[in-house]
């Protein structure tokens, strides 16, 4: 009997190299000019290769040292971006107007709210002009608010300091705000007034962020507290419960706190129990693929996401519209474009615990399962 090759995506060997350019520039911070050079030196080596025809083997190099240059590139982007914000508007005093685009509540501690705010426009003084602006703040506030998703909104005598340099030994809060694309936080006193402005009367954003809310309390409405955080902790993924203080010493106590993390087996529950339901009805297969993809986008839509979740997300929407378009899907291939894409869209991302954690356990057991199958 013939053993089955074992393929492995050319996409991994893409990927770990876009790593390893991440990583270098992390390490050795090279000149943002130097990057570029060498970033349109190696994609000119690329062309000509293809055009000219040359070896496979050559082609395949140059394509290696291209992942490596655009990652240290799009990391070393992402990081003057920030450098450049903070130098901007960093210690000035000035009235913030902006878009309200992600808002938790019941936030633990001191603070009920959190509003992460797309800034449109600045204005250094009352008299002054409003000017055009482009950056993001976390807003923390003491007390509960009637602000909801895609409020336009105006706070006045903000201040901007950010924390310490990325370069420095003090920088993993830094490195946060820069995963998240926010310039720094801002925590709301006494001399801050924060006025809503504009709402539109209808918005996507707005009406799923009240229909997951009212899902999650009309859930503690008929559980007990400790149940009703559970629940919308491990299924809807809400870990902003005040609740949930005695919930994790208790598991922690006792190990087994990776229990309460909601991962991609939440996806396969989801995708197993809906598949079941489907096999009872007299319809066309492509038609019960259909409806799955639907109702997978619309858990996600109404729970509060996470990067392994988000990994699983992803990994099942493009089987699926694989198997929609009649291709046979490999898994690997799948996961190394899904964490190729969150990369490219966020370098950084890479040197956090989750990311890394769900990503590497994935490879890690997809590897082993192929080889168990040869």
């Amino acid at each position: 009997m013939m053993r089955r090759r074992f393929f492995i995506s050319p996409l991994v060997g893409h990927l770990a190299c876009f790593i390893l350019g991440i990583s270098a520039q992390k390490t050795c911070s090279l000149d943002l000019s130097l990057l570029f050079a060498v970033f349109i030196s190696t994609l000119a080596i690329v062309i000509i290769l293809h055009l000219s025809k040359k070896g496979s083997f050559s082609t395949h190099v140059a394509l290696q040292s291209l992942s490596v240059a655009t990652g240290a590139l799009l990391f070393a982007l992402q990081v003057n971006n920030y450098n450049a914000l903070v130098q901007c508007y960093s210690g000035k005093n000035m009235d913030i107007v902006g878009s309200l685009t992600h808002l938790e509540q019941d936030k633990i501690g001191a603070f009920k709210e959190l509003y992460h705010i797309t800034v449109t426009g600045i204005r250094t003084a009352p008299d002054k002009p409003w000017l055009k602006a482009s950056f993001s703040l976390l807003v923390y506030a003491r007390q509960r608010s009637q602000l909801a998703i895609a409020d336009t909104v105006t706070i006045t005598n903000v201040t901007i300091n950010p924390p310490a340099s990325p370069a420095s030994s003090t920088s993993s809060f830094t490195t946060y705000l820069i995963k998240e694309n926010v310039i720094t936080s801002l925590f709301l006193s006494e001399k801050n007034t924060v006025t809503r402005t504009h709402r539109p009367s209808w918005s996507v954003a707005r009406t799923l962020w009240l229909y997951k809310n009212s899902i999650q309390h009309e859930i503690k409405k008929r559980l007990s507290r400790i149940s009703g955080s559970m629940f919308g902790l491990i299924f809807l993924g809400n870990k902003n419960q005040e609740s949930l203080n005695q919930l994790r010493d208790a598991f922690n106590y006792w190990g087994l706190a990776h229990y309460l993390a909601r991962s991609g087996l939440h996806i396969v529950l989801f995708v197993i129990i809906w598949s079941f339901f489907f096999k009872f009805l007299p319809l066309h297969l492509y038609i019960k693929r259909t409806m799955l993809l639907c109702l997978t986008i619309i858990y996600a839509g109404l729970s509060w996401s996470s990067i392994s979740f988000f990994r699983a997300y992803l990994v099942f929407l493009l089987m699926q519209l694989g198997a929609l378009c009649d291709v046979i899907p490999n898994t690997l291939h799948l996961l190394s474009l899904t964490c190729l894409g969150i990369l490219l869209f966020n370098p950084i991302q890479l040197f956090f615990l989750d990311f890394q954690l769900t990503f590497l356990l994935t490879f890690a057991l997809l590897f082993l399962g192929t080889l168990s199958k040869q």
